[in-house]
């Protein structure tokens, strides 16, 4: 048994550089991926096809934006998505910028450009998605974008906080203040 234990041991040690070559997807996958995912951005966002999210996001799907995980699952996140934008930006479109696969993830760099239909002013936001494939779909999606820099060409301005009116002292602040004032 202590012979066994040991060879897997060995075994795993010797194997483990090579491991990421091991369990890697092929290169076809890698291509079948990127090509899902720019299906998605063409027929699904830029043709606006919302359904199409089903047959590319797994319902089990994770998403991020801006590093905060988002409470919505699966394709529905993506309908959604699609929809919102349809009726906020009428006739907006998705440029590909980059994209490649490496292993199971597929990378994007692209602009979305677009008329806020609210204000009639348009918008144009640039932003990085990896998404993670597992068995054809998506499974962990991670968007970066600046959404400040949308809400300044939609005219909007960072305003300082309010001050807070100082209230008066404690009776405890005001012995720390003797204690310092005495010499």
């Amino acid at each position: 048994m202590k012979k066994a234990i040991l060879s897997w041991v060995l075994t795993m040690i010797i194997t483990l550089p090579f491991q990421s070559y091991l369990y890697a997807p092929d290169e076809g996958q890698e291509e079948k991926n990127a090509a899902l995912f720019k299906y998605l951005m063409d027929e699904g966002w830029n043709k606006g096809k919302p359904e199409l999210a089903d047959e590319v996001v797994s319902p089990h799907c994770l998403f991020y934006i801006n590093g905060v995980e988002t409470k919505q699952l699966g394709p529905e996140m993506i309908r959604q998505a699609i929809t919102q934008n349809m009726k906020d930006y009428p006739g907006f479109h998705i440029s590909i910028e980059d994209l490649f696969a490496k292993n199971d993830k597929v990378v994007m760099r692209y602009i979305f450009q677009g008329t806020f239909q609210k204000l009639a002013k348009p918008v144009i936001l640039h932003a990085v998605i990896i998404a993670q494939f597992s068995e054809g779909k998506i499974v962990k999606a991670w968007t970066y974008d600046n959404q400040w820099d949308v809400f300044k060409q939609l005219g909007f301005k960072l305003a300082q906080p309010a001050q807070e009116k100082s209230s008066p002292p404690t009776q405890t602040q005001e012995k720390a203040q003797e204690k310092k004032e005495i010499p």
